[in-house]
Order: C-alpha cells, then structure tokens, then sequence
C-alpha cells in the first residue's frame, strides 16, 4: 500500500480542522452528535501540525524566515479567528509560532536556568492562545524523541489521553466521558498515519504550492466561514 506524503497528510490535517471549526463556529447545531463528531474529528489536526513544525524545523533553511511567515499568517488570521468562533484568545498560529520559539530555544540556549526559565515563559504564554499548554507540550517531546520510532510510539498515546483529560467536562456524566475518550482517538489515529502511514517525503510536483497552501489556507478558510456564518445570520 503506497504511504501519504507529508502534504497529503497535511491536507487531510486541514480537512478536520474546517470540520471542527464548521462545529464550533455554530455552522453545525450544538448539543448534536454531529455536531460533537466534528469536534472531535478536529483533534487531529493540531497534534500533527506540531509533529510537521517540528520535522520543519530541522529541515528549513532559515528559521527566522519560517519563523516571519508564521506570524504574518497569525496576524491575518486574527480578526476572524475572534469574530468566527467568538474567541478572546490568540489563534493556532500563535500557537506554533510559540512552539517555534521553544524549538529554539530547546536547540540554541545553552546555559540552563535561562533556558528552562526561556521555557516556562513559552509554556505561560501559550496559555493566552489556542492549545494552550498541549501545543509546546506535543512539541517538546515529539523533539525530544523526533528520531526514537519506539519512544513515539509509547508518548503518542500517552498524548492523546491528555487530550481526553482536557476534553472531560466540568459536569462528569457517561455521555462526557464517552464524548472525551473520543477527542483522544483522533490525535492517536493521528499518530498511527504520521508513525505508519506516512512516507516522510514531500508530494513530489508544486512543492512552492504546497509550502504556501497551509499559511495561506488557515486565515482564508476562517474568513469564508465567517462570510457563510454571517451571510446565514448566526
């Protein structure tokens, strides 16, 4: 059976994610079960995106241009990322921009109170931003153990229950735990397609095409949706 490419698994990333912010934008009525599917079809998407940040990272040839164009498309995606999904927080691309900067500092800061104190600040400021505290979290161990197949294997489920954990609602009841142990199944198919089924390789045709796609993609589909969710008076 032929493996995905890195880009293939990237758009199917970017598939669940519209399907989770079709969800949580209203689009799809709350207190459904297709509603609360989509959700949790969408927690595949940001787990494999800090697994890519991570693999582009080491592969880029300049990390202050990855580093500017992160948040530049960060920046156009602000206002409607907000007014979308009616959000007082920092979008997905601040979000890995922060882990960005923690991949630096993991690599180039020697001296080891400031790179630990460098490392609490990331983790706290994440906390104004989407995935907070799982997204650095998912980045410095998938550096940690980017080229360890056996160590990811045992820390990628172990990640995916977090995500469960965080899922769990304030008021615990079966459908909750049902509806949380769920959100942690799609991280860890996540993990089965990066770890299993995916070739490492890019597409091999439109690599400039495919590089832009994904910064270009994420504030473009959430104004669109922000047309739609307008346009249906939501």
């Amino acid at each position: 059976m032929r493996k995905l490419s890195r880009d293939e698994v990237k758009y199917l990333a970017a598939f669940t994610m519209v399907l989770n912010h079709l969800a949580n934008a209203g689009l799809i009525p709350a207190g459904t079960l297709l509603h609360d599917a989509f959700v949790n079809i969408g927690y595949f998407t940001a787990i494999t995106m800090c697994w890519f940040l991570v693999e582009g990272f080491y592969h880029t040839r300049s990390v202050s241009r990855y580093l500017g164009r992160m948040v530049l498309f960060a920046c156009l995606a602000q206002v409607p990322y907000e007014r979308l999904l009616s959000l007082h927080q920092l979008n997905m691309l601040f979000s890995l921009t922060l882990c960005l900067l923690l991949l630096c500092v993991l690599c180039f800061v020697r001296d080891g109170f400031l790179r630990q104190f460098l490392v609490l600040v990331i983790f706290l400021a994440s906390l104004f931003t989407d995935w907070a505290l799982l997204a650095p979290l998912f980045t410095a161990v998938f550096a940690r153990y980017r080229t360890d197949r056996k160590a990811l294997r045992i820390a990628w489920p172990i990640l995916a229950a977090l995500v469960s954990l965080s899922s769990l609602p304030a008021a615990i009841s079966p459908y909750g735990i049902l509806n949380a142990i769920l959100a942690g199944v799609f991280p860890l198919l996540a993990g089965v397609v990066v770890l299993y089924g995916c070739s490492g390789e890019k597409s091999p045709n439109h690599q400039t095409f495919h590089k832009w796609f994904f910064y270009v993609f994420y504030p473009a589909h959430l104004a669109v949706l922000l047309l739609i969710k307008t346009a249906a008076g939501l």
